[in-house]
């Protein structure tokens, strides 16, 4: 229910004696960095390795340069995974090689969780369609014709909501927030930025999950968005604030919401 929906833009032969090699090493090259305990969690989503097979694939792809190792120092016992030149290249990937995999390691880490949190609560919602990394948003956004040589800001991950019977597309915009930015970055960049992509550029339906670490960062961003929400005279409600702890909830309380919306949409 999870890992097909990240990477349904490879093709991956299931009757291949490589394909969990390659299922693997897709999901490394799409996250860009993940620890061998993220990779184990993707995997259980739709079919468990035993222990022996697991190793002996990330080992395979190490001893082949597909992928490179360095020490997870949140799990002691663990290690962290990031894709290769060598790997990139073996899929044929239109990705760029990480020049530093130790940039803002954390923040990246910290992605996967929440990913792999969203897939636990919503991955088997029947209107799931596909599932974006930053990196695919990335590529996306370059790709694009009016794109060439500019820096496009997009969103950590994105969940894409298809109902085929009416044609409904609607997606939920992920950002994960690590720590306290300045105020003035917040109140001129950031939010701004947000808040011109609602009423711009996404529809009426998709949101932003905004998710952030503490109750102290959410109560200073909803104030600034309340003060935006006052001077523009609009309410923003498709824009949500959410501590990491109540991540979950929101997102099954969402997904009801969603089913309500597709069927509103249906009778309009």
């Amino acid at each position: 229910m999870g890992l097909e929906k990240l990477t349904n833009h490879y093709y991956i032969d299931p009757t291949s004696n490589n394909a969990n090699y390659i299922r693997i090493l897709t999901l490394v090259n799409e996250l860009r960095i993940i620890s061998k305990k993220q990779i184990r969690d993707f995997i259980a989503f739709e079919n468990g390795l035993t222990k022996n097979t697991y190793d002996k694939i990330l080992s395979f792809l190490v001893d082949h340069y597909y992928i490179e190792r360095i020490e997870d120092y949140r799990y002691k016992k663990s290690v962290i995974y990031y894709i290769t030149k060598e790997g990139v290249q073996f899929l044929g990937s239109p990705y760029k090689v990480p020049n530093n995999p130790y940039y803002n390691i954390e923040h990246h880490l910290k992605i996967n969780d929440m990913l792999i949190e969203a897939f636990q609560v919503i991955g088997r919602h029947p209107y799931l369609n596909s599932v974006s990394s930053e990196r695919r948003l990335v590529f996306e956004a370059k790709d694009a014709k009016e794109a060439k040589g500019r820096i496009y800001k997009v969103p950590d991950f994105d969940f894409e909501f298809l109902s085929p019977d009416d044609g409904i597309d609607i997606i939920w915009h992920f950002e994960i927030e690590l720590t306290l930015k300045s105020f003035t970055r917040y109140s001129k960049r950031i939010i701004p930025h947000y808040l011109n992509m609602l009423d711009n550029e996404y529809t009426a339906q998709d949101k932003i999950i905004y998710v952030v670490p503490s109750s102290s960062i959410q109560n200073k961003l909803q104030t600034i968005l309340r003060s935006f929400e006052e001077s523009r005279n609009k309410t923003y409600t498709n824009f949500i604030i959410v501590h990491f702890d109540s991540m979950a909830p929101i997102l099954i309380e969402l997904s009801q919401d969603l089913k309500t919306t597709i069927g509103n949409e249906e009778l309009s």
